[in-house]
């Protein structure tokens, strides 16, 4: 049977949950890239390879998780990517200005968010208790 009577959706969504490795950060950036590519999504596959494995890699340094979840979103010209986390604490600021960003022992990751993502951001989950996080980011096709 052809796959001419094969509905692809418009939005598709995919859900990548790793151990928290070191090598976590490569298995994720590697799911989002093959993802885009095989859905012919027009973002820039370096930038998404970069933010996931900055956003991945920080819940690997800084989180006592013993998993992360990733999901990927898939829309016409555009991907959303949320990984969470089990660490309930927020995030700090990123730094401001390009030269503190490469100065400063930590907030890089952020600063990249700021920079390249459309829109990003994080949430706390679980209210007054919080019991994870996920932080997510939005890249639109064309746009760097």
């Amino acid at each position: 049977m052809g796959g001419a009577g094969v509905r692809v959706p418009v939005v598709r969504s995919y859900r990548f949950i790793t151990p928290n490795t070191a090598d976590a950060p490569k298995l994720a950036r590697d799911h989002v890239v093959w993802l885009l590519e095989h859905a012919g999504c027009p973002v820039d596959t370096d930038t998404a390879r970069l933010l996931v494995s900055e956003v991945v890699s920080n819940a690997h340094r800084h989180t006592t998780s013993t998993l992360v979840s990733l999901t990927t979103t898939i829309r016409p010209g555009r991907v959303h990517i949320e990984v969470y986390d089990t660490a309930p604490c927020p995030l700090p600021d990123p730094p401001e200005g390009p030269d503190l960003a490469l100065c400063a022992e930590g907030g890089r990751g952020l600063w990249m968010l700021q920079q390249f993502a459309a829109l990003w951001g994080y949430a706390l989950h679980g209210g007054a208790r919080p019991f994870g996080k996920t932080v997510w980011f939005d890249l639109l096709g064309g746009a760097r």
